[in-house]
């Protein structure tokens, strides 16, 4: 529609008419007749007040009464030095 309209006015008018929404083409004219005959399917969404469970006492969280102390990380770092046990796999195409 702007290189229609650029034909009889200036750009910038040309683009104007074509995005104000006053001029359509006859290809929007096409879309609004479209979309104004679709039907669209008819939905009922039922809508559910939600309901909780009211508690009696509050939840509290409580540290358990045993538990270990795991120091991290597992392996001594003299261990991270050592090489491989095995050679890695070598592939072969």
């Amino acid at each position: 529609m702007v290189l229609t309209y650029a034909q009889t006015a200036p750009v910038t008018e040309a683009l104007l008419k074509t995005f104000d929404g006053k001029h359509p083409c006859q290809l929007c004219k096409q879309i609004e007749k479209s979309r104004q005959n679709e039907k669209k399917p008819v939905q009922q969404i039922e809508i559910k007040k939600p309901s909780f469970l009211l508690l009696q006492e509050p939840f509290v969280f409580v540290a358990p009464s045993n538990f270990y102390v795991v120091g991290w990380p597992m392996s001594r770092p003299r261990d991270w030095s050592k090489s491989p046990s095995f050679p890695p796999p070598r592939f072969q195409i």
